[in-house]
């Protein structure tokens, strides 16, 4: 089948006019041609078609938590809230609210999920799920005696998926939940694995570690966390964790709210792959602040973009995502489907099948419309 329409964004850029998409039955591209002739072509949509969406930052487990913490309270709080609030469910409802998130993204053109687990209760789900989804299995643990412990945990999960042949590997939370202890032990049991880390989510957590003063203290107090081990760097929380990670690992730079020039320019020149995943409904809904989009373009790093979760978002739309970037930064749409797309894609390690639409992939296929620089979704052709 022939496929073309208004604009085509392959994933990378739009298409010159007269692109015409050739895909089979099973969703697989076999080829992008041009044709002049309005008759090469079996359907034709008005609108943009792009490949299905990439949500490079999800929480699915913590679904059961939407419109349960009030929004602009700053980190901190927002915390300690979904610590307190995230038990009292049965896992019966929390699996039940995962299914529903899950089946809303799919209906919104997600074909890929970056998905953060801290135990296995979404797991019946992703053994069922048409989604592409790699599960960071989040490994916590701020002081240094429990390392070893933490580490333990975290092996057990990984375990249980991989038993059942999913996609995981485990991942640091946060500089202000990790030790370099604990990290060291991550760093060691999967050389090469994608690590993605909460990075610069609020201004305490710099404050942590450049002063061990700030907001970051009330979370310890509140958690009963104990801080005598922990000495203050006297530099930012990236620029002091970046030496403790083996460089042949590809980060996944979430949020960066904060991130500074500075920040930046150590990843790019410690790290060969490092993305920076965007999640900008998910910062005003905590922070009421979005992360430095203009600053990460000018440096030239690949961004890429999530939705976060439930408890800090009112729903797990990429679109949406995007058009909150459309309407406050000064950013093209060209651009941001690619964030959404292609750089997702591989930032998981998917690129070989996802994110592109070019000759033997399976992007799936969605139709947008556009219009006053706001997205809107259609539907999803393939």
């Amino acid at each position: 089948m022939r496929i073309a329409a208004d604009k085509i964004h392959d994933g990378k850029k739009f298409l010159p006019p007269h692109s015409v998409i050739c895909i089979n039955e099973t969703g697989c591209i076999e080829a992008v041609e041009f044709h002049e002739q309005a008759t090469a072509v079996d359907v034709y949509y008005e609108g943009i078609i792009c490949p299905g969406f990439v949500n490079a930052h999800c929480h699915l487990e913590l679904s059961h938590l939407k419109q349960v913490v009030p929004k602009h309270t700053g980190l901190v709080t927002f915390l300690s809230s979904v610590s307190l609030q995230r038990a009292h469910s049965t896992l019966e409802q929390r699996k039940l609210a995962m299914q529903v998130a899950h089946d809303f993204l799919i209906a919104k053109g997600t074909v890929a999920i970056g998905d953060i687990s801290n135990n296995d209760d979404s797991l019946s789900l992703k053994q069922q799920s048409p989604i592409a989804i790699h599960t960071f299995i989040e490994c916590l643990g701020f002081a240094a005696p429990f390392a070893e412990a933490r580490f333990q945990y975290s092996t057990a999960i990984e375990a249980t998926f991989k038993k059942s042949n999913l996609s995981c590997s485990i991942t640091p939370h946060a500089p202000y939940s990790f030790s370099k202890e604990l990290l060291t032990l991550i760093n060691e049991h999967q050389q090469g694995a994608t690590l993605s880390i909460h990075n610069q989510e609020c201004a305490a957590e710099n404050d942590l570690y450049l002063f061990k003063e700030g907001d970051m203290l009330r979370l310890y107090e509140t958690l009963q966390t104990n801080t005598d081990h922990f000495q203050a760097s006297g530099k930012s929380s990236l620029a002091t964790y970046a030496p403790w990670i083996d460089p042949s690992h590809p980060l996944l730079l979430v949020h960066n709210t904060f991130s500074t020039k500075e920040d930046i320019e150590i990843i790019k020149a410690r790290f060969n792959k490092a993305f920076w995943c965007v999640c900008p409904n998910a910062n005003l809904y905590i922070e009421n602040t979005l992360p430095p989009i203009a600053l990460l373009q000018s440096m030239g790093v690949p961004i890429c973009i999530g939705t976060d979760s439930l408890a800090s978002n009112d729903q797990l739309d990429i679109c949406s995502e995007l058009n909150v970037l459309l309407e406050h930064c000064s950013v093209h749409l060209e651009d941001v489907l690619q964030w959404a797309t292609w750089n997702g894609a591989n930032a998981l390690s998917m690129q070989n099948h996802l994110g592109c639409i070019a000759e033997k992939y399976t992007p799936g296929l969605l139709l947008l419309k556009e219009k006053d620089r706001q997205i809107t979704f259609v539907k999803r052709i393939i």
